[in-house]
């Protein structure tokens, strides 16, 4: 048993709890002041677009988003992957050993760039993909300065700047481990609540902050509207499946389109504008919008319906031709004016009926499933209006939508664009982690070969020899051509009166072979059904037999792996 030294555990609880102080702390300052940063650049364009739109209203309205989007194709070329970053990058770093994905800083601060000259020009995207992208990025650069795990510094980042943005550091926190880590651990929530804490403030008390929208006092009239939210659940999960739908069409479209990619976001722009002559109220995140049509006593349904399917075809034109931004914005506008129809049409049943309490239910319904945060989002509203019965309403909705938008489309936006780069989250990050760890560092060099030219007599003393039971065979120019068995050979010599002088017909082709750089998790799929101790290794270039690997140190590695993930996940300090 250990022996318990109190001077050493309190020294080293002491700097246990300093380093997560100061590790939140110190994000939530970083990625606080880039949200903050974001959201005065964004107010800024605003203001000085409609200051010159007094003089040339139709010409800025048209040429602004296009030339938007052209400075957004020029940057976004300059990056390494030469599309704007999404929170799909965060999740799939967090998950990964960022190997798959690492956020580099250049890139972080390019996407940056682009999504402030997206936003200010009055693309239909949201401002809070890009926070979270900085956010994470920032934090996980400072791995290099700490002793913390990449997942929890991403976690910390994201915590921070949806806190900061939304004033919502309890969503915050559930966001980073719903959404982004996926799992939920000592080690990791003290940190990201430490962070995400530092950036509510700081953006309260420093910056004088104030949240994107704020609801209304609401009480709910009926019990049978309970059922109406069920039914606005139900419908909004519909809805939000379309949306997707048309953000994909958008990309298969922009595909098609016979330009570079540099200037596809300046075709969207050039859309865009156009449409904003008519609707103006399609540009930008749509803010002031969302607030009127929550506050309006008798919205006009013919309007809502038209700025409806205005947004959602603006938002996938400019996310589907590659603007930079995200998609949580549009999606809460396009929720508020869903909701709101279907109030109006309650009110027809129930004059009574407050209309905004279905506002608020389609946005919270539309936007979760999107994203895949439905925890987040009740907690959105929870915090920004204090009332538990307009939360039990929301939480209703959102779980019924949910229902309907995972079944017909999958979890959210961002893991279906993992999904078409060739990474399923659906079985969790074990694939993920193992498929990028090869099985070079496994493979043993002592094989014992032979050779096409090999008596049966000479390879049966060979395997006798060395004590094993398969023989690997290779030819003249040392190419792997397959493996022959020990048993084969001497049923073989022990049967009939004609006798092969060399093994070469008794090779078996199709054996089970590795190349050096298939991975853990590929090497683990493929020995299902395999019986024998041994696989060779090949090179994938030339078919040179490198050595072999034995099942037991497969599956060793395999569990070791595997043992890790989980203490990162579940360790409790």
């Amino acid at each position: 048993m250990r022996e318990f030294h109190p001077i050493q555990t309190s020294g080293d609880l002491i700097r246990r709890v300093t380093r997560v102080l100061l590790v939140g702390l110190i994000i939530g300052l970083i990625a606080s002041l880039a949200a903050q940063a974001l959201v005065w650049c964004i107010d800024f364009g605003a203001r000085w677009i409609n200051g010159h739109q007094v003089i040339y209203p139709r010409l800025i309205t048209v040429i602004t988003p296009m030339l938007g989007g052209l400075a957004v194709g020029l940057i976004v070329q300059s990056m390494r992957e030469q599309r704007p970053h999404t929170p799909a990058d965060v999740i799939l770093a967090a998950q990964s050993n960022l190997k798959l994905a690492s956020l580099k800083l250049k890139d972080g601060f390019l996407n940056f760039i682009a999504s402030m000259i997206s936003l200010t020009s009055g693309a239909s995207v949201g401002q809070y993909g890009p926070i979270v992208n900085i956010g994470a990025t920032l934090s996980s650069n400072l791995q290099r300065f700490t002793r913390t795990e990449h997942t929890v510094l991403i976690g910390c980042g994201v915590a921070a700047a949806i806190s900061s943005a939304f004033s919502a550091p309890i969503a915050g926190i559930i966001f980073a481990h719903e959404v982004i880590l996926r799992h939920y651990s000592l080690r990791a929530f003290a940190p990201i609540t430490i962070a995400a804490s530092s950036a509510f403030y700081l953006s309260k008390f420093v910056f004088h902050n104030q949240a994107l929208f704020e609801l209304p006092e609401i009480k709910i009239t009926y019990l049978s509207e309970f059922i109406g939210f069920t039914v606005v659940g139900v419908l909004a999960g519909l809805l939000a499946v379309a949306f997707l739908h048309a953000i994909l069409y958008a990309r298969l479209l922009a595909n098609k389109v016979p330009l570079h990619t540099r200037f596809k976001p300046m075709i969207a722009g050039l859309l865009v504008g156009l449409l904003a002559l008519q609707l103006p109220d399609i540009l930008g995140i749509g803010a002031s919008v969302l607030r009127e049509t929550l506050h309006a006593a008798t919205p006009s349904a013919l309007d809502l319906s038209i700025l409806l399917i205005a947004k959602i075809l603006a938002t996938a034109l400019c996310l589907g031709f590659g603007f930079a931004g995200g998609v949580f914005s549009p999606s809460l506008l396009i929720g508020v004016v869903f909701g709101t129809l279907f109030g109006l049409a309650m009110a027809l049943l129930f004059p009574e009926t407050n209309i905004q309490i279905y506002a608020i239910c389609g946005m919270a319904a539309i936007t979760s499933p999107i994203i895949g945060a439905p925890l987040t989002t009740i907690l959105i509203i929870f915090e920004l209006t204090q009332s538990y019965e307009l939360t039990t309403a929301v939480m209703i909705s959102v779980v019924f939508s949910n229902v309907v938008a995972y079944r017909l489309f999958g979890r959210s936006l961002f893991d279906f664009q993992l999904k078409t780069r060739g990474y399923d989250l659906s079985n969790g990050r074990d694939p993920l982690i193992l498929g990028t760890q090869s099985i070079h560092g496994i493979t043993r060099q002592n094989v014992t070969e032979l050779h096409t030219s090999s008596t049966v007599n000479a390879a049966i003393k060979q395997l006798t020899e060395t004590q094993l039971h398969q023989g690997f065979i290779v030819d003249t120019q040392q190419v792997f051509v397959g493996k022959v068995d020990l048993v084969q050979l001497i049923q073989y010599r022990e049967q009939g009166e004609q006798r092969l002088e060399t093994i070469k017909d008794l090779i078996n082709p199709h054996c089970l072979r590795f190349n050096a750089d298939t991975s853990i998790w590929q090497a683990m799929q493929d020995i299902k059904g395999f019986v024998g101790e041994r696989i060779p290794v090949v090179n994938p270039d030339d078919q040179h037999l490198l050595g072999v690997i034995h099942e037991a140190d497969l599956i060793d590695a395999y569990l070791t792996s595997v043992k890790a993930l989980r203490n990162e996940e579940t360790a409790n300090a």
